[in-house]
C-alpha cells in the first residue's frame, strides 16, 4: 500500500506543474502521513525526501518553506484531538513526525 500511495504524490506535481500550489497543503499532509507510517525503512524515507523536494521545487520554494507554510494548518487540524490519542494513534504518529522533521 505504501508504494501505491507514494507513487501518487509526484503525479499532481508533474501534471499540475506550478498550479500544484493549490493542492500543496493536502499533498504535504499525505507525504507526512506516509512518512509517519513508515519510519523504519531507509529506502522509503529516501522516497519521502524526494517527494518533499519535488513538491517544493514545483513551487520554487525550499522544503523548509513547505513546513513554514503548512505546519500551522496541520497543528490547527490536530488541535484538541490529542486527548483521544493512544500510543498507536495515527494522528499522534503524524504529529511526532512533524516535530521530528520540522526541527
Amino acid at each position: 500500500l505504501y508504494r501505491e500511495l507514494a507513487a501518487c504524490c509526484p503525479v499532481p506535481s508533474h501534471v499540475l506543474g506550478k498550479s500544484v500550489t493549490d493542492f500543496s497543503c493536502q499533498i504535504f499532509f499525505l507525504i507526512l502521513r506516509l512518512s509517519s507510517a513508515n519510519r523504519d525503512s531507509e529506502v522509503e524515507r529516501e522516497e519521502v525526501e524526494k517527494m518533499f523536494s519535488l513538491l517544493a521545487s514545483n513551487q520554487d520554494i525550499s522544503v523548509e518553506e513547505l513546513y513554514v507554510r503548512h505546519a500551522p494548518s496541520l497543528v490547527e487540524q490536530l488541535n484538541g484531538l490529542h486527548k483521544e490519542w493512544t500510543r498507536h494513534s495515527p494522528d499522534q504518529s503524524l504529529f511526532g513526525e512533524l516535530l521530528l522533521r520540522s526541527g
